[in-house]
């Protein structure tokens, strides 16, 4: 008798030097009697997998698509077909779970249209902690609350967010790379119409997910070319094809142009950041750079490019200050 209530599913392209830990963090916790373990492998480097601890555990089965790469969009859909359960969670070929996932949710009581997010900590190549993701506000929260926390950008658009039914995913479209062609925004815009089109949104309290951060991660090329703002028009009509979505867009900023606007200025923040970042960027240049092609691209608006230089003065006096005086900040704004 099958009792799986939940397909974990990981598409990748060439063997990871952290697959074993992704696939440790997935059985070590005995949730193998409740989850499925699929790992799809995208391309002919199906052999190299036979370097992986965990080849032959009988919890995992692997998944070869025998053929040269196909696009991102592709491998995830693809994987997914391989799921057997009626609720699935994508899982990065680098990232891992712990034993706290789907605590205090029980899967076979909610309906197809419900769907549960993650709580995230963010670790670097050395399994060290880099920073821990907040608690959500409530447990639980309606359609109009979750979208309310999507365009607050008070949840982490990591393809690891959602844990979902195959019915919403056939009912919001599958996944599909928008705009530039290495996958940006795929996760994105699947939240979501996943999100416009949710009964309720079951939140984890505790960390459940650990997203991994390394040097390979840097800024895309998206960023830094002339046709950026097609890009994000692409992105904006992706998202306007789901009727459910528009609505909730036009309910709070008025109009198309308003949501685009904000959402390319918000993208602005998070790319200054990444390239803040060590991780990702040691080079003053690419900075410079970036900022150089948002102030002559991005169509983020005159005001907001002013603007922007002042943000950027108060981010690098942040970075400044000692610890013990971002922490009294912090407690003064009640974060």
């Amino acid at each position: 008798m099958k009792n799986e209530i939940l397909s974990i599913v990981i598409p990748t392209v060439k063997y990871s030097k952290y697959i074993d830990k992704t696939l440790k963090s997935c059985i070590e916790h005995n949730l193998s009697d409740s989850f499925e373990i699929i790992v799809s492998v995208n391309n002919s480097s199906f052999e190299e997998f036979e370097n992986c601890k965990y080849f032959n555990n009988k919890f995992i089965t692997w998944k070869c698509l025998h053929e040269e790469t196909i696009p991102m969009d592709e491998s995830i859909n693809r994987a997914l077909e391989f799921a057997t359960c009626d609720w699935v969670f994508i899982l990065s070929d680098d990232d891992c779970i712990s034993n706290k996932f789907l605590e205090g949710i029980d899967l076979n009581r909610l309906s197809i249209n419900s769907l549960y997010a993650t709580r995230i900590n963010i670790i670097d190549e050395k399994d060290q902690i880099v920073s821990v993701g907040k608690k959500y506000g409530k447990g639980v929260y309606s359609a109009d609350e979750a979208m309310d926390l999507f365009f607050r950008k008070n949840i982490h658009n990591h393809i690891s967010l959602l844990v979902f039914n195959k019915k919403l995913l056939e009912k919001t479209g599958k996944f599909k790379i928008q705009g530039y062609p290495n996958g940006y925004y795929i996760d994105t815009v699947f939240h979501g119409k996943a999100l416009a089109n949710c009964d309720y949104l079951y939140t984890a309290d505790n960390i459940v997910f650990s997203r991994r951060e390394s040097s390979t991660q840097g800024s895309s090329k998206f960023y830094f070319d002339k046709e950026v703002n097609d890009y994000f028009n692409i992105i904006v009509d992706a998202y306007f094809e789901d009727e459910n979505f528009k609505k909730e867009a036009l309910k709070r900023y008025g109009s198309r142009e308003a949501f685009y606007t904000k959402m390319i200025q918000d993208r602005f923040y998070t790319e200054w950041s990444k390239l803040n970042k060590p991780v990702y960027n040691k080079s003053l240049k690419k900075k410079l750079e970036f900022l150089y092609k948002h102030l002559r691209y991005w169509n983020t608006g005159i005001g907001f490019k002013f603007y922007s230089f002042i943000y950027i003065l108060k981010f690098e006096l942040v970075k400044i200050l000692p610890q013990s005086v971002k922490n009294k900040i912090k407690k003064l704004l009640g974060r």
